[in-house]
């Protein structure tokens, strides 16, 4: 009983971590790239 009980509580947790992670690494790589961009410019105004 104990390991049937284990494997239906490993089902969820990998398609829950599967779908926060990818969206996760889509967000994390857009985000990456425009704040570079406008931190250049902030810097160049400010001097």
């Amino acid at each position: 009983t104990p390991a049937r009980t284990a494997t239906r509580t490993s089902t969820p947790r990998v398609q829950r971590t599967s779908a926060p992670t990818a969206p996760r690494i889509e967000q994390g790589s857009r985000a990456t790239l425009p704040p570079p961009v406008p931190r250049a410019s902030t810097r160049g105004a400010s001097r």
